[in-house]
């Protein structure tokens, strides 16, 4: 099994789902003061059912070419040497990484000296 995460933005204002419509006029919500809701979704899938094209597709649409544009946003932080930016936002990606401050503490414990990369 593949564990797949799925970042999902219901914008209550402009949606046309019946469901989630539904589902305000049942809680008595007014769909035009609440904000857009943001969740990930993680779900399996069977690596039998993926082939290599599929698997391209979803590098593009979520690592290459991302919404999001998270990829795009650490490679811009690197290139302006702001290396702790480019670490939390990757943290903020993937909260199972170890948090930068953690990360640096090492690198200093190492002796790279204030997380200066040197090469």
């Amino acid at each position: 099994m593949v564990q797949l995460v799925e970042q999902v933005t219901i914008d209550f204002q402009g949606t046309e789902d019946g469901d989630v419509i539904a589902w305000a006029t049942g809680e008595r919500l007014d769909r035009d003061s609440l904000n857009d809701l943001t969740f990930s979704h993680t779900f399996d899938v069977d690596e039998e059912l993926l082939d290599v094209e599929t698997i391209e597709e979803i590098y593009r649409a979520n690592v290459a070419l991302s919404n999001n544009g998270w990829l795009q946003r650490v490679y811009r932080l690197l290139a302006e040497g702001d290396a702790r930016a480019a670490m939390d936002e990757l943290h903020s990606e993937f909260p199972q990484l170890r948090p930068p401050q953690s990360e640096l503490n090492l690198v200093l414990r190492l002796g790279a000296g204030g997380g200066i990369a040197h090469g």
